[in-house]
């Protein structure tokens, strides 16, 4: 029987090479769609897009850049710009209230990195990032319920007013939020992911597990529970609070 620490070893080299196999492909195939391309691929480019629909739920991805404008208009407005070749990739649908945004191929990292879209709509939706895709927030963003965050997707909102709003955070996603005139709120963090919370509700109920982080030090509560395991770390400030943490995970209540 082999040692254990050759057959690791084994295990370790093999996993290199098919990294390293990997980059050469990935770095082959960019190199083929670069000398493609036309010579405008890279000017920037701005177009608007409207839809007549009401927005629900908004679902962006692929690290596209967002602001999100509440004003008194009807239906959607998105202010567009990007490389003339990513505004090709760009895809917007509208579909019973569902707006997604998405490139519809895997394209040149700097085709796409600088895209960024204004989104004006008179109501707040259900938020969904996912792959590097942020949303910026300014003002108040009345009558969030939901935000599901994953895979280094970032949300930033200055004022939520809302009766509930849920959070959902995983695989290093991130988000900083303000809460006011809102009765409860729910946060989940995992997998390195984090939110920072400032504001006053009546109750909190926060769950971090896997490296993540919930920072609600500045959100006052009244009442809520918390749950921390597997080396997650909490800070809230919560009058009445029921926590729980387990494996190396911590919990700090700054109210006493």
């Amino acid at each position: 029987m082999k040692p254990i620490f050759t057959v690791i070893s084994s295990i370790v080299i093999t996993l290199i090479l098919i990294f390293i196999a990997l980059v050469a492909v990935s770095a082959y195939a960019v190199r083929q769609e670069k000398a493609q391309l036309p010579d405008n691929a890279f000017e920037e480019v701005t177009k608007t897009v409207n839809f007549d629909d009401n927005i629900r739920e908004l679902h962006i991805t692929a690290g596209i850049k967002a602001d999100y404008q509440i004003k008194d208009t009807t239906g959607v407005q998105l202010i567009i710009t990007s490389t003339r070749k990513g505004m090709e990739q760009l895809q917007t649908k509208m579909t019973n209230g569902k707006l997604q945004i998405y490139f519809n191929k895997t394209i040149n990292l700097r085709l796409r990195k600088d895209t960024h879209i204004t989104i004006i709509a008179a109501a707040a939706p259900g938020i969904e990032l996912s792959a590097g895709a942020s949303i910026n927030a300014p003002g108040i963003y009345n009558g969030l319920r939901a935000a599901d965050l994953s895979s280094g997707a970032i949300l930033k909102i200055d004022s939520i007013v809302s009766s509930h709003v849920e959070f959902d955070l995983s695989s290093g996603a991130s988000a900083k939020v303000g809460i006011y005139n809102t009765d409860s709120v729910e946060a989940g963090t995992s997998s390195g992911a984090d939110i920072r919370i400032n504001g006053q509700v009546r109750f909190v109920d926060f769950e971090a597990s896997s490296g993540a982080s919930i920072n609600a030090s500045q959100l006052k509560a009244s009442s809520g529970t918390a749950n921390a395991t597997s080396g997650a770390d909490i800070k809230c400030y919560v009058t009445d609070l029921k926590s729980k943490s387990s494996s190396g995970g911590s919990i700090r209540n700054i109210s006493r």
